[in-house]
């Protein structure tokens, strides 16, 4: 009979012991105002529990501490340096780059006044076609696929619109016209030649064109 209740005890022992969850083991059962504790050494070394941990739904310090650092570590990837201010840089229709110049033109020592301000393309002077036209007293014929520059009824200069190429007397001259916001542009030196005429200075930006 004894035998039989020292039994039945030892049952009961082994039941209660597989339904408690270990996390009962891993403590004296005490836990503090926010309802965790820290394990002790006995209870890590024996796997049950690491470091300060929770048992009423809490989370562990270890897994704040993670969260954390993830936090910390998406922060730092979303930080972008701000972009540095691109510079205006004017182009050509072909790309080109150019700048407007300050220069001023005078033709046998007459200031003429422009239009369109001179431009530079890679060191080159380039003149508005119109504005040599007005100047040296051409006129300007266009159709599809050329314009025609005029004088006294001869075709002194033909421009190809598709290549930009520039001909004299139905032959290449070796230049190339600039379309610039809808206006074509001259090589300077190339188009003073074409009206019989030199350029004679640069000084004080001026640039002085003899016609003598």
């Amino acid at each position: 009979m004894f035998h039989k209740k020292r039994m039945t005890a030892i049952a009961v022992l082994l039941i209660v012991m597989l339904v408690t969850p270990l996390s009962a083991f891993a403590h004296s059962g005490r836990t503090d105002s926010n309802g965790g504790h820290k394990c002790s050494a006995k209870s890590i070394s024996k796997g049950l529990c690491t470091g300060y941990h929770y048992h009423n739904g809490g989370s562990s310090s270890s897994e704040d501490s993670s969260d954390d650092s993830s936090s910390s570590s998406s922060s730092s990837y979303d930080y972008s340096a701000p972009a540095a201010p691109v510079a205006n840089v004017q182009v050509t229709d072909t790309g080109a780059p150019y700048d407007d110049t300050d220069l001023s033109l005078a033709v046998n020592s007459k200031s003429i006044p422009l239009d369109k301000p001179i431009v530079s393309i890679q060191d080159i002077n380039y003149i508005s076609l119109r504005d040599f036209a007005q100047i040296f007293g051409y006129t300007i014929s266009w159709d599809k696929k050329t314009v025609k520059v005029i004088k006294a009824k001869s075709v002194k200069l033909t421009l190809d619109t598709a290549t930009r190429k520039l001909s004299n007397d139905g032959k290449f001259s070796g230049f190339k016209a600039a379309l610039i916001d809808g206006s074509y542009y001259l090589p300077l030196r190339y188009a003073a030649g074409i009206a019989k005429a030199k350029i004679s200075s640069v000084e004080n930006s001026v640039i002085e064109v003899s016609t003598k």
